[in-house]
């Protein structure tokens, strides 16, 4: 699999956000990231990604699967040193999904 957005082309795990495990515990096999947004200059490359998918993989706080459909977003600068991710630094929007799975009041 892999993440395209016109010409960029690169693995998902790029667009991973930092708590990775929660997103890929929550949503396969059917998770999809899409680039909504990518700027870079210099090492540095800054992202906003959605993430979709079903929560149909391992229970939430404990949420058993409920296949529900669920939507994150992720913002991200990552720097790169020597062809390889050296910093990364970010954050993923868990109030949403939290509201989205029953776990918080809807607004």
């Amino acid at each position: 699999m892999r993440v395209s957005n016109g010409s960029l082309s690169l693995p998902p795990i790029f667009f991973l956000p930092e708590h990775y495990s929660l997103v890929i515990n929550l949503a396969p096999p059917d998770l999809k990231f899409t680039v909504e947004d990518m700027v870079a200059e210099g090492d540095k490359v800054a992202y906003r990604v959605t993430i979709t998918g079903a929560h149909t993989g391992g229970p939430y706080m404990g949420v058993a699967p409920s296949g529900k459909k669920i939507e994150m977003r992720n913002t991200s600068i990552k720097r790169i040193a020597n062809g390889r991710l050296a910093e990364s630094w970010g954050t993923l929007d868990t109030v949403s999904l939290m509201r989205q799975l029953g776990l918080l009041p809807a607004r």
